[in-house]
């Protein structure tokens, strides 16, 4: 592995300064942000969390091949794909990303690096 990067359980991972990042080039991850003092206004797609919840399951019911696990995370809600591994490619992911309503902060920086990354370590401070 090259350097700042380390394995967990076959995952490459990678040291920040405050925090550790699980980064994958194929996956399906969903983020959404609600308002709250650590999220610029132009992440938040949602007021509240049930927004996000509410947007998964109206594109499951129209894409019933989808499955995710979803949970609350500390600034709102994230989504990971059980049935579907992508490249975190415009082409492959924007359609999906823009009818989930994710964070377009997220989105952007998905498909700029090519990987889908995930923060498993809390942002400083929470």
């Amino acid at each position: 592995m090259s350097r700042g990067l380390s394995s967990v359980g076959g995952v490459a991972t990678r040291k920040e300064p405050e925090f550790e990042i699980m980064s994958e080039d194929r996956w399906l991850v969903v983020d959404w942000d609600i308002p709250n003092a650590d999220h610029p206004t132009t992440s938040v797609t949602c007021e509240t969390r049930g927004d996000a919840w509410c947007y998964l399951e109206q594109f499951c019911a129209a894409h019933p091949e989808h499955r995710f696990a979803v949970y609350n995370s500390p600034g709102g809600v994230r989504a990971l794909s059980l049935s579907h591994t992508l490249e975190a490619d415009e082409s492959v992911v924007g359609d999906i990303l823009v009818q989930l309503h994710c964070d377009p902060n997220y989105h952007l920086a998905t498909v700029h690096s090519g990987k889908w990354n995930l923060r498993v370590s809390p942002k400083a401070g929470r």
